[in-house]
């Protein structure tokens, strides 16, 4: 077991790493006009696509490891024959509707001058939505190997390696940032295909037996809940491409690209200690683990914000001089990194209790207050509004777990050291941000 979580945790990792530097090269390919622009049109489509791909993903994950164990072969059949179909028809339905639909798109949503790119980027759609279920299947069966390998490292390796020779040889910069994606996903369906394809094929030929009701009960919350958060993560750059300029985003985009890059290595970091507090949760304890986790994972993200606070003129001016004027939401979003930070391992022993259930509520309420607040911000600040809709989110979420945390365990882990670091590291972020003139 926890060889494999490492297995996975490091594959994450990577992930993070290398879709970082990924997101670096493409802030240096393209001006920032371009830049918003190709932000705006990769947001939107994502809002659209990911979340309906993966209606199916967890149930896969649920249900086959339980269906081996039991020899139910045909309930294997028929679940992966209703997920495949449903992800041909998803498949086939958004280019269908994409490319057609791109001039309005364009001119109406996004407001890109070239809808081509759109056209562009809805050839990866397919490719994401085939490769949802059959990664899945990885880990339903399992190979947690091969998921890191054809998921996390092989095809973002790829993806770098699309980026540094098109932005060093070729022109055309905007397409080759796309069809990066376009590299990444292929490489993603070929590998995670052909780790699966015998034990899909067996299955396959089994007759199928179906328990529809059952399967898309279980997976209409997770579906739900992703809907809301992912809107919530995608729609600052979305608005402010339509209600602002593509330079506002593109700007927003790369000051928050960094910030989010951290808060992925510190969840990362949180999920390594999950199966831990299960263990510990069933002798009665895991509070103070979680209390440690959570020191930990702030000292960490404090010791990165510091450089931000006070270099953050200097790392934004390293991609173009034109980004320095998203320092204040480098410094906005830092709040939000240090809440996330403090609270995630919170949210580990929440699920560590079985209470997934207090964790949608959590983000459904706080992603939805997201939303709203980007829309509401963003008409009137700009991009300062979009960083602070974020932190609106991180609040609530904080909250919002503290209450669970309390009303399951009868305390919050929380001592002075935990107020003395955030408390300071808030006290800094204000005064730079009073520094700046944007607050």
């Amino acid at each position: 077991m926890i060889r494999n979580v490492l297995l996975l945790f490091s594959g994450n990792l990577a992930t993070q790493l290398l879709s970082l530097l990924s997101g670096l090269i493409v802030i240096k390919m393209l001006t920032v006009q371009q830049y918003g622009e190709y932000s705006t049109i990769t947001s939107f489509v994502n809002m659209l696509v990911l979340p309906l791909a993966g209606f199916f993903s967890l149930a896969i994950r649920r249900y086959v490891p339980l269906y081996l164990k039991q020899d139910e072969h045909s309930l294997i059949s028929g679940l992966l024959r209703l997920s495949l179909m449903y992800s041909l028809i998803l498949a086939i339905a958004f280019p269908s509707l994409l490319i057609p639909l791109s001039g309005w798109i364009s001119q109406k949503i996004i407001h890109a001058e070239n809808p081509h790119y759109i056209q562009l980027y809805a050839l990866t759609v397919p490719l994401l939505i085939l490769a949802s279920p059959i990664s899945a299947l990885m880990l339903g069966m399992e190979k947690f190997r091969e998921y890191t390998h054809a998921v996390n490292v092989f095809p973002n390796i790829a993806r770098l390696t699309h980026l540094l020779l098109w932005w060093a040889f070729l022109p055309y910069q905007m397409a080759g940032a796309i069809l990066s994606f376009f590299t990444k996903s292929s490489l993603n369906l070929f590998l995670s295909w052909r780790s699966v394809k015998k034990d899909l094929f067996r299955w396959l030929a089994t007759g199928p037996l179906y328990r529809t009701e059952e399967w898309v009960r279980f997976s209409l919350p997770s579906f739900l809940r992703f809907v809301v958060s992912y809107t919530a993560q995608n729609i600052g750059v979305v608005l402010l491409g339509n209600l602002r300029t593509h330079t506002d985003a593109g700007i927003f985009k790369a000051s928050s690209i960094i910030v989010m890059g951290v808060h992925s290595l510190t969840l990362a970091f949180s999920s390594v200690v999950l199966p831990r507090l299960s263990k510990e949760i069933l002798h009665g304890g895991g509070l103070d683990t979680t209390g440690r986790v959570s020191l930990m994972n702030l000292m960490g993200a404090s010791a990165i914000i510091i450089p931000f606070v006070l270099l953050g003129n200097f790392i934004l001016g390293l991609l173009g001089q034109e980004y320095v004027r998203g320092y204040p939401v480098l410094l906005i979003m830092s709040i939000m990194l240090l809440l996330e930070a403090w609270t995630s391992a919170w949210q580990g022993y929440i699920t560590a209790r079985g209470r997934t259930d207090l964790n949608l509520i959590t983000y459904s309420v706080s992603s939805t207050a997201s939303i709203l607040a980007s829309y509401l911000f963003i008409k009137g600040v700009g991009i300062y509004g979009a960083a602070w809709a974020i932190v609106v989110e991180s609040v609530i979420n904080a909250s919002m777990r503290g209450m669970w945390i309390r009303m399951l365990s009868g305390r919050i882990p929380v001592d002075m050291r935990h107020i003395l670091i955030i408390s300071s590291m808030i006290l800094l972020i204000f005064l730079r941000l009073r520094w700046t003139g944007a607050f």
